[in-house]
């Protein structure tokens, strides 16, 4: 009988350990990547969800033949469809509500100016208001009118300055309207927004 090799007998207990480490830090390296990957996936499936919600309480208007707005609360990151009735002259939640994912919220940190040919002057939307005409605090609230346009919500004419800006730490998105009531929805890049 021969006698093996020491090479044949296997791999010795530090290079095992050597080639675990290996692994090991370069698994950590893509757990990174992949965090931040579905961070970013997050938050563009909030604003596109957003869009949606938006064209929802559009259409909601329309259907109605009356005012409906979409309420979001700035510290819960909660936005709820509202339709205005008529006869008590008081908003009334739809079924359809939406709530942003972890990680993200609605904040303008680190964005320097709205998207170009959007608000005037950037902000989020103006806050929503209670029966008495008082602003509802830390509110953002888009009204459409029984036509499908986005009002102002104290002077009830058309406005161009609604709009909901997302962020999770690593991605800042708008979703803006034209006069016209038409959703779009925008991603900060660098400092310059660009169509979604």
């Amino acid at each position: 009988m021969r006698r093996m090799t020491r090479r044949a007998q296997g791999f010795s207990l530090l290079e095992l350990v050597v080639v675990l480490a290996i692994m090991l830090i370069v698994f950590s390296m893509s757990i990174i990547g992949v965090q931040a990957a579905l961070r970013s996936y997050r938050a563009s499936g909030d604003a596109t969800a957003l869009t949606e919600v938006l064209s929802l309480t559009r259409m909601r208007a329309a259907e109605s033949n009356t005012h409906a707005r979409l309420n979001c609360s700035l510290t819960t990151n909660f936005c709820q469809v509202e339709i205005l009735n008529r006869t008590t002259n008081s908003y009334q939640n739809d079924t359809s509500a939406y709530s942003l994912s972890s990680g993200s919220s609605f904040n303008l940190d680190g964005i320097g100016a709205p998207p170009n040919g959007t608000q005037n002057a950037l902000s989020q939307a103006s806050p929503c208001l209670d029966n008495g005409g008082v602003n509802i605090g830390n509110t953002a609230c888009i009204v459409f009118n029984s036509r499908g346009i986005p009002i102002d919500a104290t002077t009830l004419a058309p406005t161009r300055n609604d709009a909901l800006y997302l962020a999770n730490g690593t991605n800042s998105l708008a979703v803006t309207l034209s006069p016209t009531g038409a959703v779009s929805l925008w991603q900060n890049s660098q400092g310059s927004w660009k169509a979604y």
